[in-house]
């Protein structure tokens, strides 16, 4: 696959670069008895060639441009939502702990530990609230490309990127009629390391608006448009299902 991206680095310059990156997913999950666990474990490979459109940035090494990450983790899921498409009730949490190492198949090793969360809750019988957590830590040779970053709606990929990231995020969908919906969302987020702490780091904030098509009522599925307002830019967003996974 290839990606256009814009890499922002230390000064919040964008440089914009492409990315080719073969990948490759591999994992296996068993469910813990009768219940709403799952354990298991994820391989991914990743293998890149960065290429920025002008001089490179004097932060980011010759040697990140060209790189492999093989990284393996141990899996722990839950998920107890009543839909995978558009929920309205229901958990979905994982943890994802893991590695990267040469003897993985990637030239670059460190460490990460990636945690996220979705809960969704009914109010009567029009309105579903959720609620979005999401968390990534890493520690030792993170490519530029692979640092964790703010995810939100409305803020750019790599934006605002760190050793760590942190995100929570809320959403309300109301129900006009048995088709159509509203839907109403707002979401904070940081992005900090070694270099700056969590305390001073900037707490970016994001939100906006959006309408929901019932499209498929056997797969519970929703369709639609969000309009999302961050720090700098207005950005539009199609969905099919739910903007959170």
């Amino acid at each position: 696959m290839q990606l256009n991206l814009d890499y922002y680095g230390l000064r919040g310059t964008p440089h914009r670069f492409a990315l080719d990156a073969p990948a490759l997913l591999a994992q296996g999950l068993a469910r813990l008895g009768e219940s709403d666990w799952l354990l298991g474990a994820r391989y991914v490979y990743l293998g890149t060639t960065a290429r920025f459109e002008r001089d490179r940035p004097g932060e980011i090494s010759l040697p990140e441009l060209e790189s492999r990450i093989g990284r393996v983790s141990l899996v722990l899921d839950h998920d107890s939502r009543d839909n995978i498409f558009t929920p309205s009730q229901g958990t979905y949490v994982e943890i994802d702990i893991g590695a990267a190492r040469p003897r993985l198949g990637g030239n670059t090793s460190f460490d990460s530990i990636f945690a996220r969360a979705f809960h969704y809750r009914p109010l009567g019988s029009s309105a579903v609230i959720g609620f979005r957590g999401d968390g990534k830590f890493t520690r030792g040779e993170v490519p530029f490309y692979a640092l964790p970053f703010i995810m939100l709606r409305g803020v750019p990929a790599l934006r605002y990127q760190g050793q760590h990231a942190v995100v929570a995020e809320s959403e309300l969908r109301y129900g006009i009629d048995e088709r159509w919906s509203l839907v109403g969302f707002a979401g904070a987020g940081k992005a900090y390391g070694n270099a700056v702490p969590f305390a001073d780091a900037e707490a970016v904030t994001a939100g906006g608006v959006g309408v929901r098509y019932f499209i498929a009522r056997k797969l519970g599925m929703h369709i639609g448009v969000d309009v999302a307002r961050g720090p700098e830019d207005t950005v539009v967003y199609l969905q099919v299902g739910s903007a959170w996974n």
